[in-house]
C-alpha cells in the first residue's frame, strides 16, 4: 500500500485538446444528447428547489437596501446528489436514450457543483451569490463518457487524422465514427473523454489523463517578471516581451461586425419600428441575426487562440530557461475594475501565469510570487525610495546612480525580494529543526514582514538582526557536536 500511494503521489491529471469534424448527419444526435442532458439538468435543478420550498417556511422579509419585499424560506431541506442519483438509476432505461448511466450521473454531479458553489459565494458574501440558473439547450454544450470502451473507442490511424467511435443513443446502440485530428499523442491513462460545442458551432474532444510528469534537468538560474502594457512583461536581466495587444489591434473589425450583428428595436406591441433612415438591424432570433452573432464569436476566438499561442510558446520558453521565476501576486480581478480594465484584460496576466505555474510543476521547475506593494517606488540595488508616478518610464536612482527602465528596475526588485523570501524560508526551515533536535537552543526569530524587505531601514536591520540569531544557533549547535566528540574520545 505504501509504494502504491506514493506512485498516485507522483501522478499528475493532464487535459488534451483535439478538434472534431462531425458531419451533418452525425451533428443531429451529438446535439440531440445535449439536449437530453440539459433537460435533465433543469428537472434535477427543479427537483431541488421545489423540495427546498415544500419543506421550508416562507415569510416576506424587506430588503435593507432596495426596500422591496420579498420571499424568504427558512428552515428547508434538498436532495443530495445521492438520493438524485439513486431515483436516475431507477429511470435512466426507460425514460431516457443515454448510450451509458455515466452521462446523466456526470449531469447530476453538475448540478451538485453549482449548488456547492452557491453556498461558497454566501459565505464568502463578496456581493451578489448567484443562484443555480435553469439551461437553455443552446447554452448547454458538453458532457462526459467514462473510461474507455464504455460508449466511446479511439482508433488511431496513419497521418493525423484518426477515428473517434462514439455512441450516441442507447436504441441505435451503433457507434458513430467521428473524425479527429490527433495533432499529438495521448501520453498516460485516460480517465474520461468529454465532448464540447463552442460557441461557433466547433466540436472538440477533451482527453483526461494520468501521467507521470517528466522532469527537466536541474537549472540554477533564478529570473524576475514584472507584468505591465507598455511590455507585456519586464524580466530581471533587462529583457522586454513585446506586448501585442490583439484585441486592441482587432477593436476596429470587431467593431464592424458588432454593429452589423446590432438588433432592431421593437415598439411594445413587438413589431418592428419604421425609421426614415435605412438601417442593417436584425430581428433577434432571425437565421440573419444567428449568423451576424456567429461571425463576432469567431472574431473573439481568434483573437483569444492567437494571444494563448504567444503565451504557450513564451511560458514554455521560459520553464525551460530558468529554474526559479519570480513574479508578483497580483490582485488582477481589482486591476481590472480600473481606469486601464481594457489593457489588463487583453494583456491576460492571470492566464499566462496559470500556464507558467503548471508547466513549471510538471517539469520540476518552481515558480514564486512575491508581494507587489513598492515594487516600482525602490531601488533594486541600494533599496532606497524612489517614488514616481505612471507616467515615469525610467528608474533613476540619485544616491547609487542606478538608471535603466522602470519594468526592468521593478523585476530586478522583484528577484530580489523572492531571493530573501526564499533565504528566510530555509533558514526557518533550519532554525526550527534545530530546535526540534536541540530544545535548550530554541530561538524565538523576530518578526520580519517579506513584504517590506528593501523598503526601509528597519527591514534590513531585522534581516540583519535574523541572520545574526541563525548564526548564533549554527555556532551552538557546532559547540555541542565538538563537545560530544570530545567526551566520546
Amino acid at each position: 500500500m505504501g509504494s502504491r500511494k506514493k506512485k498516485d503521489a507522483d501522478l499528475a491529471t493532464k487535459a488534451y485538446k483535439y478538434r472534431l469534424y462531425p458531419t451533418q448527419s452525425q451533428k443531429e444526435p451529438l446535439t440531440k444528447l445535449l439536449g437530453e442532458c440539459c433537460d435533465l439538468y433543469n428537472a434535477a435543478l427543479e427537483q431541488r428547489i421545489r423540495t427546498f420550498r415544500s419543506s421550508s417556511t416562507a415569510s416576506y422579509m424587506l430588503h435593507a437596501e432596495s426596500g422591496e419585499w420579498y420571499k424568504n424560506y427558512s428552515g428547508g431541506k434538498s436532495v443530495t446528489w445521492k438520493e438524485q442519483s439513486a431515483q436516475y438509476t431507477q429511470f435512466w432505461q426507460t425514460e431516457t436514450d443515454f448510450p451509458v448511466s455515466h452521462l446523466g450521473r456526470d449531469v447530476l454531479a453538475r448540478v451538485d457543483r453549482a449548488y456547492a458553489a452557491f453556498f461558497r459565494r454566501l459565505k464568502e458574501n463578496k456581493g451578489k451569490a448567484g443562484f443555480p440558473r435553469f439551461k437553455s439547450k443552446r447554452r448547454y454544450d458538453s458532457f462526459k463518457y467514462p473510461y474507455p470502451n464504455q460508449g466511446w473507442e479511439l482508433e488511431q490511424c496513419e497521418g493525423r487524422i484518426s477515428l473517434l467511435h462514439l455512441k450516441l443513443s442507447r436504441s441505435e446502440g451503433v457507434y458513430h465514427p467521428v473524425k479527429l485530428r490527433m495533432h499529438r499523442s495521448v501520453i498516460g491513462t485516460v480517465k474520461n473523454l468529454a465532448i464540447k460545442r463552442d460557441s461557433t458551432g466547433k466540436w472538440f474532444a477533451y482527453f483526461s489523463v494520468d501521467h507521470v510528469p517528466e522532469k527537466l534537468e536541474s537549472n540554477n538560474a533564478e529570473v524576475g517578471i514584472d507584468m505591465g502594457i507598455t511590455h507585456l512583461m519586464a524580466l530581471s536581466d533587462g529583457t522586454t516581451i513585446e506586448n501585442h495587444k490583439y484585441y486592441q489591434n482587432a477593436q476596429k473589425k470587431l467593431k464592424r461586425l458588432q454593429r452589423a450583428a446590432a438588433t432592431q428595436k421593437s415598439n411594445k406591441k413587438g413589431r418592428r419600428q419604421k425609421t426614415k433612415r435605412k438601417t442593417t438591424c436584425k430581428v433577434k432570433g432571425s437565421n440573419r441575426w444567428r449568423k451576424a452573432q456567429k461571425n463576432v464569436a469567431l472574431q473573439h476566438e481568434k483573437i483569444a487562440n492567437r494571444r494563448k499561442d504567444a503565451q504557450h510558446k513564451l511560458s514554455r520558453q521560459m520553464v525551460n530557461q530558468y529554474g526559479k521565476i519570480y513574479c508578483e501576486d497580483l490582485n488582477i480581478k481589482g486591476l481590472a475594475g480600473g481606469m486601464l480594465a481594457k489593457q489588463v484584460l487583453d494583456a491576460s496576466w492571470g492566464t499566462f501565469i496559470n500556464m507558467l505555474s503548471y508547466k513549471a510543476a510538471d517539469a520540476g521547475r518552481e515558480v514564486v510570487k512575491v508581494n507587489p506593494r513598492g515594487t516600482s517606488q525602490v531601488c533594486p540595488r541600494c533599496g532606497c525610495i524612489c517614488p514616481k508616478t505612471l507616467k515615469d518610464r525610467v528608474h533613476h536612482c540619485m544616491d547609487c546612480g542606478l538608471k535603466c527602465d522602470r519594468d526592468v528596475a521593478s523585476a530586478m526588485e522583484i528577484l530580489a525580494r523572492g531571493q530573501r523570501a526564499s533565504a528566510q524560508a530555509i533558514t526557518e526551515t533550519v532554525a526550527s529543526e534545530v530546535a526540534w533536535e536541540n530544545p535548550q537552543h530554541i530561538m524565538r526569530a523576530p518578526v520580519c514582514n517579506t513584504t517590506q524587505i528593501g523598503t526601509s531601514r528597519i527591514a534590513k536591520i531585522q534581516e540583519a538582526r535574523y541572520n545574526e540569531a541563525s548564526m548564533s544557533v549554527q555556532l551552538s549547535l557546532d559547540s555541542d557536536i565538538l563537545s560530544q566528540s570530545v567526551s566520546n574520545n
